[in-house]
């Protein structure tokens, strides 16, 4: 159990436990830690990566053709004001409370269910390269297999595709 975990599961809450973290030099972001000098650190210890390029990458698109031929669970079109982060990698949005739709580090749209499979709350999100739960921590690689004890369930993740303007999410 972090630190975090600890004081949360105490009733510490908001700025009392940003407070409490803080008093130690070190203070953790969910699964995260953040050290004084602002490098923050994954669980296993290893530096969070700074983001190389921004953008989509256009090694992951595919032709408009291919795309139509697929039979998708949702489709957005990428110049929507709406979707504006997800030219940004590193960034996601929720769509439909249904999925979580991310821009990886690498430039690879990529899809989960927003559903956490440890007790069902729809708070999946996407940071540092993996999906996340901020409930209780719940971590899931990219494939959706959890890497903790709150996401041994695992969580579904979707295929994606891009043609330079439209992302579909499918199976």
């Amino acid at each position: 159990m972090t630190r975090y975990e600890f004081l949360k599961s105490c009733g510490f809450t908001g700025g009392a436990l940003m407070a409490l973290l803080s008093c130690v030099g070190e203070q953790e972001v969910g699964a995260l830690t953040r050290l004084p000098d602002g490098t923050l650190l994954k669980p296993d210890g290893s530096p969070v990566e700074e983001i190389t390029g921004s953008g989509p990458d256009p090694d992951y698109q595919i032709t408009t053709e291919e795309l139509e031929k697929i039979q998708y669970l949702y489709r957005i079109n990428i110049s929507d004001p709406r979707y504006a982060k997800l030219l940004v990698r590193n960034q996601y949005i929720t769509l439909g409370n249904t999925f979580v739709l991310a821009l990886s580090k690498e430039g690879k749209y990529i899809a989960a269910t927003v559903v956490c499979s440890h007790e069902n709350n729809r708070t999946i999100s996407y940071r540092f390269g993996e999906w996340y739960c901020p409930e209780h921590g719940a971590r899931y690689n990219m494939s959706g297999t959890g890497l903790n004890e709150y996401g041994t369930k695992g969580i579904k993740v979707y295929k994606t595709a891009f043609d330079g303007e439209t992302i579909i999410i499918y199976e």
